[in-house]
């Protein structure tokens, strides 16, 4: 593996997203789930939470359990992402691109062991909102997936 635009963006994106994360994870109590979508929010200007808020708040109508209190353990999933986004960072800086392979890894396994989980979640009838509507699980997994196809595209260059 070698610095490429692709592992340049894939870092920062993480960052980003990294930072959000840990952000919503300090404000999860003011998550919020009802039949309003994020863009009838930004449409209407009602947020109660603001735009950051409000668009986690929207992924938990197709993944309940960033809400519910038994089920905290998901959070450990994206703290787990946004350390590993500053790790990579640090390997990218200092040209260590072995170790950034095993983190590009690491972020692969970690979206696995997400995606299992709630599918194993689904199964026994939890996690999943009576607030989703059909089409937010085709998007919002689709947009999650990323955290598949991303690592899979880096870790296959040579």
């Amino acid at each position: 593996m070698q610095s490429s635009g692709l592992l340049v963006f894939w870092i920062f994106f993480n960052l980003i997203i990294g930072l959000y994360e840990i952000y919503t994870f300090y404000n999860r109590e003011r998550l919020q789930l009802d039949y309003r979508t994020i863009w009838s929010n930004v449409a209407s200007a009602k947020s109660q939470t603001g735009f950051l808020l409000d668009a986690w708040s929207e992924y938990c109508k197709v993944d309940g359990r960033y809400i519910a209190k038994s089920d905290q353990y998901v959070w450990l999933f994206e703290i787990a992402n946004a350390a590993s986004a500053a790790i990579l960072l640090g390997c990218w800086l200092i040209g260590n691109y072995q170790v950034a392979r095993y983190i590009i890894c690491f972020q692969f396994v970690n979206c696995c062991c997400y995606f299992a989980s709630l599918v194993m979640e689904s199964i026994i009838g939890r996690g999943i909102s009576k607030y989703a509507r059909w089409w937010m699980f085709v998007v919002y997994y689709g947009i999650s997936s990323i955290w598949l196809w991303i690592p899979l595209i880096l870790l296959s260059k040579h």
